[in-house]
């Protein structure tokens, strides 16, 4: 989901406040989070523009509220919810869900 500059400004403020706390270093909120700990590097270092599956899992590692529409947090929760962590399963998803979106446009 793309976030407006704003949103996404606080919420690199909000990422860099809880690590700058030193609870957790990088490699542990790297090894929790499940993101790889470049990855990890570059979100909170705010090379981010979307609230990407890295960047909602790397916030929920923090305690880190997004700020994100209340809708699409509810969809995306629901995404993670069925989704078994693989990327088979991510590509098995993309599919039923493009697939649903052609019903749609018909």
């Amino acid at each position: 989901m793309k976030l407006s500059v704003e949103s996404r400004e606080e919420l690199i403020r909000k990422l860099s406040a809880k690590v700058a706390e030193g609870a957790l270093s990088l490699a542990e909120i790297s090894r929790i989070s499940g993101v790889h700990e470049s990855q990890t590097s570059r979100i909170i270092g705010g090379k981010f523009k979307t609230l990407s599956a890295s960047v909602m899992q790397i916030c929920r590692t923090l305690g880190v509220d997004p700020d994100a529409d209340p809708v699409a947090m509810r969809l995306n929760g629901a995404l993670y919810r069925l989704w078994d962590g693989s990327p088979e399963d991510a590509d098995r998803i993309v599919r039923v869900l493009d697939g649903l979106a052609n019903l749609r446009l018909k």
